[in-house]
């Protein structure tokens, strides 16, 4: 909703909300919508790694808990468990869907489904989280043939979630193999993890085969 006005020495104000209802309520009833639509006590899951201290990195759950400017900028100020408090622009944050996963994740469906409609998911097809669901606990996931919402359990992540596809990498070791050569320092992108590799333990960078481990994220912004 709008706050449409705020009677002086009160501690009430008068908003108008998307159905057209216009009603005067306390304002500690209400909750300041922040940058990006976020609010306070959003939890979010940084893109980033703040530094090379380790203090934020890409993964970490945290809590907004203001608003910050930078430079005329708007960012959101979250705290994290190992950092007090970090000011973040909002492409480098995101919602906290259910079971972890995070917009853009590559999935593979756990289950057999039919609609009415004769829609059909098959165990093993290939998806693409696009956000939450309206329905409580389930995610919005995109198939070939269109959207389904399920919940967490009904698919498996493509890739460690550690890391998410399209993340910029550095890579930590030399490596030379029938798949080609990498360097010290060379730069890459997740694109996808290799098929029969038990446990989603290893990444597919550029086409190249690699453990989680041999990998950094590349520097932030």
């Amino acid at each position: 909703g709008i706050v449409v006005s705020a009677p002086d020495g009160e501690d009430w104000i008068g908003c108008k909300f998307a159905g057209g209802a216009s009603v005067q309520i306390r304002s500690s009833q209400v909750k300041r919508e922040l940058a990006g639509g976020y609010r306070i006590g959003d939890i979010v899951i940084s893109k980033v790694d703040l530094d090379d201290s380790g203090a934020l990195m890409i993964g970490d759950r945290g809590t907004v808990v203001g608003a910050a400017t930078v430079n005329g900028s708007e960012q959101l100020l979250c705290a994290f468990a190992n950092h007090a408090s970090a000011s973040l622009f909002l492409d480098q944050v995101e919602h906290e869907l259910p079971g972890g996963f995070r917009a853009g994740d590559i999935v593979l469906s756990r289950i057999d489904l039919k609609e009415n409609s004769g829609f059909t998911l098959t165990i093993g097809d290939r998806g693409t989280v696009v956000g939450p669901s309206p329905v409580a606990g389930k995610i919005d996931i995109r198939f070939r043939a269109g959207d389904w919402h399920l919940y967490p359990c009904a698919v498996n992540r493509e890739v460690p979630s550690r890391w998410h596809i399209g993340d910029a990498v550095v890579s930590k070791i030399a490596k030379a193999d029938g798949e080609g050569t990498v360097a010290v320092g060379e730069r890459g992108t997740v694109i996808s993890a290799p098929a029969g590799w038990r446990g989603l333990d290893r990444l597919q960078i550029c086409g190249r085969g690699l453990g989680p481990d041999p990998v950094q994220p590349s520097e932030a912004r």
